[in-house]
């Protein structure tokens, strides 16, 4: 009889270490997708604000004029290839998302981050092959 209980009582902690380790695994992956979309909707909107200053800096310099002088045709000859201007422009949704991670992780924290931290964390994610749509 005695044996019974103790296999009960072993059978018992044995299901319920299982049953916590499910679970703790499932909180991590809860937590996983929170942070992945915590970074997402950190790149977007990175990539926005970007894009809205190339936007509203092309419609200054067009409207700014109003007569395509020629000082305005040799600045728009004198562009870098699209190549550069896509390389530049991805430096700075990086930079830019970084900043806005930094910026709601010290909301969040109530502590500022070092920036090497920052940028390793969003290296390492990008590295990991999650999926970011070019804008």
């Amino acid at each position: 009889m005695k044996v019974f209980i103790i296999l009960g009582l072993s059978a018992a902690t044995a299901f319920t270490a299982v049953f916590f380790s499910f679970l703790q695994i499932g909180k991590d992956t809860i937590f996983e997708e929170i942070e992945d979309n915590c970074i997402t909707k950190a790149i977007q909107k990175g990539s926005s604000l970007v894009d809205y200053a190339a936007r509203y800096e092309m419609n200054r310099k067009i409207q700014g004029s109003g007569i395509a002088t020629p000082t305005l045709l040799l600045a728009f000859s004198k562009f870098p290839e699209q190549e550069s201007q896509d390389i530049s422009q991805a430096a700075e949704r990086m930079e830019m998302s970084i900043q806005v991670l930094k910026q709601k992780v010290c909301q969040k924290h109530k502590r500022s981050l070092h920036q090497t931290e920052m940028n390793f964390k969003m290296s390492v994610w990008c590295l990991e092959g999650s999926k970011v749509q070019k804008y």
